[in-house]
């Protein structure tokens, strides 16, 4: 270490010391609540839970049938031709013409 920071002898003694004096310090790794096995997995369970939510939520959404597409509007159209043709405003053969037609 002395070679590396050339001047530097001073404060590497007196960092030294305090390293060997702090009881935090073991195994040339400082241990405690938030080092090692600390809460660490906690946050990353967390992040990678909503890291992959995020990702499901995304996918979810871009595989929605959108307005664009016109997917949305096939089934009410649907629906009110039925009504219309239960309640006799629209004969059977015009029906299935315009069934095929929505489908």
């Amino acid at each position: 270490m002395r070679e590396i920071y050339p001047g530097h002898e001073e404060e590497l003694r007196r960092l030294t010391e305090i390293r060997e004096r702090s009881h935090a310090w073991e195994y040339g790794r400082l241990v405690g609540p938030w080092n090692g096995f600390g809460p660490h997995w906690a946050f990353m369970a967390v992040f990678w839970g909503l890291l992959i939510w995020g990702a499901v939520s995304l996918f979810r959404l871009a595989s929605r049938p959108s307005a664009a597409t016109g997917a949305k509007s096939e089934q009410p159209a649907l629906a009110i031709l039925k009504r219309r043709c239960t309640r006799g405003e629209v004969g059977r053969e015009q029906f299935e013409a315009t069934q095929k037609e929505l489908r």
